[in-house]
């Protein structure tokens, strides 16, 4: 699912409310990737949408990529937009947050190139 923003907070808001829909009882990590350093924050889906908008709100349009079937935890983006019609002063680099599940109802998400989702749980004796 994407969709286009003009208001940072309502992206936070469309996207916060997606996640507590989907994943009720899950704890993310959000990380902001842009400028010169990295911001992370860990949260529990509750509380999405106050770190969402503190994490994208001088963005001045949002796309959102909400992909809540990834299997490696990795559900959401947010990414600063250029409007071609906007006459402001150019911005130097795109920002963009990225939403990771580190955990839904207890259980750990592999993310990345720790390990495949399918080997997580798998008992090796």
């Amino acid at each position: 699912m994407a969709e286009r923003f003009r208001d940072p907070v309502k992206a936070a808001q469309y996207l916060s409310h997606a996640l507590q829909h989907d994943f009720p009882d899950a704890q993310i990590e959000v990380a902001r990737m842009g400028g010169r350093r990295l911001r992370t924050r860990s949260c529990h889906t509750r509380d999405t949408e106050h770190v969402l908008v503190d994490l994208c709100r001088t963005f001045r349009i949002v796309d959102v990529n909400y992909h809540p079937k990834n299997a490696y935890g990795f559900v959401a983006e947010l990414q600063e937009a250029i409007d071609g019609t906007n006459g402001g002063a150019p911005r130097p680099a795109l920002s963009r947050v990225c939403v990771l599940l580190n955990s839904v109802k207890g259980r750990p998400i592999a993310v990345g190139s720790r390990v495949t989702p399918r080997a997580t749980y798998i008992d090796l004796d």
